[in-house]
């Protein structure tokens, strides 16, 4: 029983995605046509999905204001050592 639940959904699942192909491919066409950039997420698992969104969100922000020049880091300067600092520590040797 459970072999033939499972050919049922292999079948149904093959029939929508021969279905939805053609969709996607005139899909990406009309955004095509209006200058729009499509990209198609649905066929990943949820992580690789997650993670393709997330890059393209990131790429457009980095677009859309790009990173600030960084300041110019002053260098911290070197204590001045006081002559009886130098005595002190000779005499502690």
């Amino acid at each position: 029983a459970h072999e033939r639940a499972f050919e049922t959904l292999r079948a149904e699942s093959e029939e929508i995605r021969a279905l939805l192909e053609p969709a996607r491919e005139k899909l990406s066409g009309l955004f095509r046509m209006l200058g729009m950039k499509y990209t198609d997420h649905s066929g990943m698992n949820c992580m690789d999905r997650a993670r393709a969104m997330a890059a393209q969100r990131r790429r457009q922000n980095e677009l859309a204001c790009p990173p600030r020049p960084q300041r110019k880091t002053k260098k911290k300067r070197a204590p001045k050592t006081t002559p009886a600092k130098m005595d002190q520590e000779a005499g502690s040797e």
